[in-house]
């Protein structure tokens, strides 16, 4: 249909369209020739298809030739009217004048793009060395070039390098995994993942602004008599493709948690696995590293429209749990942590750094939730460069009186970052620590939460619902003061001066009253009332009794007039205006 084209070149084709009636009533054959249009690489084709079998290997090759191009299943009908539940007006349809979600959704996707493609057109679609780049022969490589020719490309992270190198190579896996699956040497059969990834519901302010207020109802769970539990999605959950919190024995990440009440609570927990898992993802990961483990890319960053799964930051460019799951291993390079296969909790470090560093200590400090602690001390010891290295005889204890125990562990140096060339981590180097004293750089943070219970099946995750009842009765208050602001960045001491740990802290950075959509600073809040994007050195912290750390937010615009609102599973919330200069 040229009405689809975008604007196709030429007169309108006078002849009749397959199995129409030509002037003398006789009906003519289908003809391919009446489907030929005339196409400008600025034109946009949108093919339609009643079984859609085919149709995205067509537009993937359409696109390869150098049109824009999207594809809707369903018929020409995705074109037509609202389908009932999605409209304004109650849920009725609109006449035929709007357009369907999968017709919005293949738009916005174009728009999302167009800054790139309008840059193509600009440079006239040419390669610095003239030729068209437009027609895509080379899988894209020619067109990345004339975008951007400061960095290499490649195709697609199963293919052109990547899956074809020397060795074997499979992708996957993409759902949740019991975190010991990781360090398993049998989890992965190959030296480098080209794609791996997991969950990724985003945050709950994300969520309302996806939703509209009756589809924003979470799963509900059918518990059955052997722990597993059987998840219900709505459908528009599963338009958005939502991938399940269940293990692949059918019992429930989420529910490990305990029963989330309403989308703020499912949201809440979501994060919590999505940080776990992609913390024990990299973490796995380094523990063969150049043993077993050259690499892996992680699928994916973000997703290409307001879908619910696998990335660390969604469509707003609002972080998930699972970015700063993987920051927390990333930002280090000496790094601790603990493996938990078999229950062991052994512990190992690994060192991306180029320098050795000659003296090295660990302090593990272990809290349960009656306000039991422990401490041990190790070291010291020498951490080689470029390797991972099994501490012998160092594990993390569990608090025998605790129905779940919290683990922190710090990796403390003496020596001087002009020998080792390491700075300490971020604005925490000796911050409230457990060992800092006496010049003492923090090299490496970690915090666990660890069940005492043993899981009802090998294929359950532990059991942290204790936490439920343990957040009702032990909501603290926590300090929080600017120690450092300019217009587009500050620092946010956050000091916690109870004998109770205060678990997963999250700093969000709101616009002011009038600036966003209006609605106050709580529950409530969507997207749109965040300044976004928003960049923090660490998120969802963990604070031990009488310790405080250090949060460096900085934004892309300025941080003239904001709202700071921090909150925390059992964290009474706090929420105080700045402006610019402010100082607390």
């Amino acid at each position: 249909r040229s009405a689809l084209s975008g604007g196709a070149r030429g007169p309108p084709s006078t002849t009749p369209a397959a199995g129409e009636a030509d002037q003398a009533g006789e009906s003519r054959p289908p003809q391919p020739q009446a489907l030929a249009l005339k196409l400008s690489k600025t034109d946009l084709v949108v093919l339609v298809s009643e079984s859609g079998d085919d149709i995205q290997q067509l537009a993937s090759f359409t696109c390869d030739l150098g049109y824009r191009c999207v594809f809707l299943k369903g018929g020409i009908r995705a074109l037509e009217a609202e389908p009932s539940g999605y409209g304004d007006n109650g849920g009725e349809a609109s006449d035929g004048m709007g357009l369907s979600r999968d017709a919005i959704w293949a738009l916005m996707y174009l728009c999302k793009t167009s800054e790139l493609r309008t840059k193509r057109n600009e440079d006239g679609g040419r390669g610095d060395d003239g030729t068209s780049s437009s027609v895509s022969s080379d899988n894209g490589a020619g067109s990345a070039k004339a975008l951007d020719d400061t960095r290499p490309y490649v195709s697609g992270s199963l293919w052109g390098g990547f899956g074809q190198g020397a060795g074997d190579w499979s992708d996957g896996p993409y759902g949740i995994q019991l975190e010991e699956a990781f360090f398993s040497p049998d989890f992965y059969p190959y030296g480098f993942n080209p794609e791996v990834g997991s969950v990724g519901v985003p945050c709950a302010e994300s969520m309302r602004s996806m939703f509209s207020p009756d589809e924003q109802a979470p799963p509900t769970y059918e518990r059955h008599a052997d722990g597993t539990a059987t998840e219900k999605v709505s459908s528009v959950w599963n338009y958005h493709k939502y991938i399940t919190y269940n293990t692949n024995g059918n019992f429930s990440s989420i529910l490990a948690y305990g029963e989330p009440k309403d989308l703020q609570s499912f949201c809440e927990q979501a994060q919590i696995v999505n940080y776990t898992q992609y913390r024990a993802l990299l973490e796995g990961w380094g523990s063969f590293m150049w043993e077993k483990y050259t690499g892996m890319l992680i699928w994916k960053s973000q997703n290409p429209w307001t879908a619910l799964r696998g990335q660390l930051y969604d469509w707003y460019l609002n972080p998930c749990g699972s970015y700063f799951g993987c920051k927390q291993v990333l930002r280090e390079p000496v790094h601790v942590q603990m493996n938990p296969l078999n229950g062991q909790n052994s512990v190992a470090v690994v060192s991306t750094w180029p320098k050795a560093v000659e003296s090295a200590s660990l302090v593990i400090t272990c809290v349960g939730l009656d306000g039991t602690q422990h401490q041990s001390h190790y070291g010291p010891f020498a951490v080689p460069p470029l390797k991972t290295t099994q501490l012998k005889g160092v594990s993390v204890p569990r608090v025998a009186s605790s129905a779940v125990t919290f683990a922190k562990m710090e990796l403390f140096t003496l020596e001087r970052s002009a020998k080792t060339g390491l700075a300490g981590t971020s604005d925490n180097s000796t911050c409230g620590s457990s060992g800092a004293g006496g010049g003492e750089v923090l090299l490496s943070r970690n915090v666990y939460w660890l069940s005492s219970s043993s899981p009802s099946s090998p294929k359950a995750p532990p059991d942290f619902s204790p936490l439920q009842a343990w957040r009702v009765g032990n909501a603290i208050k926590i300090e929080a003061r600017i120690l450092e602001q300019d217009e587009a960045a500050l620092v946010v001491e956050l000091a916690n001066r109870t004998g109770t740990v205060a678990f997963w802290v999250e700093l969000k950075v709101v616009k002011e009253e009038g600036e966003g959509e209006g609605r106050s600073v709580g529950n409530a809040l969507c997207s749109e009332d965040l300044i976004l994007p928003i960049f923090y050195s660490e998120n969802y912290v963990t604070l031990f009794p009488q310790e405080s750390r250090r949060v460096r937010i900085e934004a892309d615009e300025s941080l003239k007039r904001f709202t700071l609102a921090i909150q925390g599973w059992n964290v009474q919330p706090i929420h105080f205006s700045c402006s610019a200069n402010t100082f607390l």
